[in-house]
Order: C-alpha cells, then sequence, then structure tokens
C-alpha cells in the first residue's frame, strides 16, 4: 500500500493553508510593531530634541536684561517719592553667545523734572559676556529698575524682557 501526500494536503483558510497565512499575519503584525515602536521612538527623540533647544534659547535669554542704576543729584531730591536724577542704563549679555537686534526702551525727564519724552537705544549686536553703559535724565522710584529689552538669541527667537524683568519669547514675522 503506498501512501500518497500531496504538497497542497492540510486545512485550508479561505483557499489558502492555514500555516502559510498564520505566517504572512505573524510578519505583517511584526512589521507595524517595528514601525510603530520606531515611530515612536523617533517621535520621542523629537520631542526631546525640541526641549533640548527651548532650553537652551531661554538659557541664553534669561541671561540679558537692562536696567537703570542710578545717581541722585542732591538738588534733585525735593520730591521724595520721584526724585529727578543722573542715570546710567545698562545692558547686560552674560552669555556665552551674541544677541542680536538688541533694542532697549527708555524715558527720559529734564532737570525739573519735566518730560523729554521716550528713547530707544538701538544696540545691535551685543557680544558674550558684554555690558553697554549709556548716561541718561531719569525720574525713578528706586535703584536698579529694569527696563524693557528686546532682542534676538542666537536660534534667531525674538524675546522681550518686560519692566517688571519677566522674559517672554515674541512671535517672529516671516
Amino acid at each position: 500500500m503506498c501512501v500518497e501526500t500531496r504538497p497542497d494536503a492540510g486545512p485550508r483558510f479561505y483557499g489558502h493553508r492555514v500555516t502559510e497565512a498564520v505566517a504572512a499575519w505573524s510578519t505583517f503584525a511584526a512589521a507595524a510593531i517595528a514601525l510603530l515602536l520606531g515611530g515612536l521612538a523617533e517621535w520621542r527623540s523629537l520631542k526631546d530634541r525640541r526641549a533640548n533647544r527651548d532650553r537652551e534659547a531661554l538659557s541664553q535669554a534669561q541671561r540679558v536684561a537692562a536696567w537703570v542704576e542710578t545717581r541722585y543729584a542732591a538738588h534733585a531730591l525735593r520730591d521724595e517719592q520721584m526724585p529727578t536724577c543722573r542715570a546710567r542704563l545698562v545692558v547686560q549679555n552674560a552669555s556665552g553667545q551674541p544677541v542680536w537686534d538688541v533694542a532697549v526702551e527708555y524715558w527720559e525727564t529734564d532737570a525739573e523734572g519735566g518730560d523729554r519724552g521716550a528713547f530707544e537705544w538701538n544696540l545691535g549686536v551685543l557680544p558674550p559676556e558684554a555690558r553697554r553703559e549709556r548716561e541718561v535724565a531719569w525720574v525713578v522710584p528706586e535703584d536698579d529698575q529694569p527696563v524693557p529689552v528686546q532682542f534676538r538669541d542666537n536660534g534667531d527667537r525674538l524675546w522681550l524682557r518686560d519692566n517688571g524683568g519677566s522674559l517672554k519669547a515674541l512671535p517672529t514675522q516671516g
């Protein structure tokens, strides 16, 4: 007696051998899982790179400030609450990288306390670890008052430190 085995013998599922169908679906499932895990890993890596870049940008921006250092004139103490004084406007970049398009807004008064108006000091580029000073006339309630400074960091992000000392990123055009 001779037993003949047919190559297409075995259980079938929709016209295909079950073992072939299981192998094909297993391969597909493994490829889909690998693709999903690879995509998740790439997404996480991108998210981490963005977070690092944002931290670095904030770190540089936090090291840029402008303020007023006052030197009160003896004749100016006539008004104890808001004395007129000579002052020094200071802009400092304490970061290790340059900042660009640096602009400081300030208000000057004359010797009698009358308004001279609002002014803007455009410094252009402020190198790393640099400090720039300018003599101004000022009316201030206290020493070391922050003044608004706007600048662009090394990553081309625009920042504003307001007169309260708070720092915020500004939207950029283009």
